[in-house]
């Protein structure tokens, strides 16, 4: 019970009032008390501050929408390092300097400067001209100083092809908010799936999105439904792309980046959660399943963007970090040799057959098995935010309007995966994940009483 002594002028609506007055009085007097009763009440906490980090290259059709989408959640500090220091993207950033924190960074164009400082350099001095994942975590690490002086609270690390979203009636306030007490949180990825090769922004275009793995159901029908993704991909892939999560982490002196999936702090004390259970641990100390925010992955969404991708990424190693971290036979991979063999048919085969999904009937049963969702508040929330910071109707690029550099004219070489063209994903092992994440997740949802999350399709 709030006390006088905690109320602004203690006593003075207490005071005798002329009848006339004093009905009305002692009415604003119960709702002053009961404002004041409340111990996190919105009015007397302030917002809680979140910045993104991104290591950027040549998203000048895609970044208005990326930057305009966060903005339209509630994100108001920006760290963008370009690896391009002539990038066209950087004049798009900084015409958006008005309505939010943004910081350009150009890291390459003065190592001693940016990363000589950094407790991990002496680590990547050697990596980090050749392998995009050490750039990455370098520039978060560097980043992380600049958010502290900004009095940041939380910072998600991103790429440009990804989207922070938050199903309604969740707000990124009232996530946050959930967060207390923890360091750092990982989300679950939604993987985008294109229905053509001609996509511009794909932000603006893609509305379906494979779930993860580990929020759904495992049963008879989405075990069919996962088995027509796996069955499709050369690899045995459900996901093309990774599919452990990306993470948010509270902001602190001395917090790093660990890779650019996770991050570890200099506390003695794990304060991390998880939405994704590693079957193999089983660690449900760290689990902690919230299906109200995830990650939107708009991977190679266009035959533009995929060759693009992988022309940007050029004769990359079967491995990063120096070797340290394998990359098992995969789509990633094979996109890779078919690009450097020069062979533009083979890439357009494996997006077609492998990333694009255009059959209606196809798509109808994967939402209906809740193992594909449409969600189309992207586009929406894009369109009123441009409108609401400029006056103006948004016209997403399309890809008429897109030139650049995006040939097969490189074909450079680069050693084969010592596991053999054959090697797939060992689709078995994946499913008794599968299998042990879903009995879990089904008994923590059942004793968990009023948890938000469920099996059912978030549009």
């Amino acid at each position: 019970m709030t006390t006088d002594a905690e109320i602004p002028f203690p006593g003075f609506l207490d005071r005798a009032v002329p009848t006339r007055w004093g009905g009305g009085l002692r009415a604003i007097s119960k709702k002053v008390r009961f404002l004041f009763s409340l111990p996190h009440s919105r009015l007397m906490e302030p917002p809680i501050k979140v910045g993104i980090i991104c290591t950027l290259r040549g998203p000048e059709y895609t970044l208005e929408s990326w930057i305009v989408w966060h903005l339209h959640v509630g994100i108001r500090f920006f760290y963008l390092f370009f690896d391009d220091p002539e990038d066209a993207s950087i004049e798009i950033a900084m015409r958006y300097q008005s309505h939010a924190t943004i910081r350009v960074y150009r890291p390459l164009t003065d190592v001693e400067h940016f990363y000589r400082p950094l407790a991990s350099f002496e680590t990547f001095h050697h990596i980090y001209e050749t392998e995009v994942p050490v750039r990455q975590q370098l520039n978060a690490e560097y980043a992380i100083e600049r958010a502290v002086s900004d009095a940041v609270d939380w910072v998600l690390h991103l790429d440009s092809d990804e989207l922070f979203y938050v199903f309604p009636p969740c707000t990124l306030q009232t996530h946050f908010s959930s967060l207390k007490g923890l360091d750092s949180f990982t989300y679950l990825n939604f993987e985008g799936v294109p229905d053509s090769e001609r996509i511009g922004d794909y932000f603006s275009c893609v509305t379906l999105f494979r779930r993860h793995i580990s929020s759904i159901e495992f049963n008879q029908v989405t075990s069919r439904a996962v088995l027509f993704w796996t069955s499709r991909t050369t690899r045995g892939q459900y996901m093309i792309s990774y599919d452990n999560g990306k993470s948010s982490a509270r902001v602190r002196r001395g917090l790093r980046p660990s890779g650019v999936h996770g991050w570890k702090s200099t506390r003695s004390r794990d304060r991390s959660k998880t939405s994704i259970l590693d079957a193999k641990s089983l660690d449900m100390s760290r689990f902690r399943f919230d299906d109200r925010a995830v990650v939107l992955h708009y991977v190679v969404c266009g035959l533009y963007w995929y060759i693009k991708k992988y022309r940007t990424l050029d004769a990359f190693p079967n491995a990063w970090y120096g070797g340290k971290l394998l990359i098992p036979p995969c789509f990633h991979l094979d996109s890779r040799d078919a690009f450097l063999n020069g062979d533009y048919e083979a890439m357009r085969r494996l997006y077609v057959s492998q990333v694009m999904l255009d059959k209606a009937e196809v798509i109808e049963e994967q939402l209906k098995a809740s193992v594909c969702c449409r969600i189309i508040g992207v586009r929406e929330g894009i369109a009123e935010e441009y409108q609401r910071l400029w006056k103006e109707v948004y016209r997403p690029v399309l890809v008429s309007e897109m030139t650049g550099p995006h040939s097969m004219d490189r074909g450079g070489k680069v050693e084969r995966s010592a596991d053999g063209r054959e090697s797939k994903v060992n689709t078995l092992s994946m499913e008794k994940n599968w299998i042990i994440s879903s009995l879990v997740l089904k008994f923590v949802l059942n004793v968990e009483e009023g948890s938000q999350a469920s099996y059912r399709p978030r549009n």
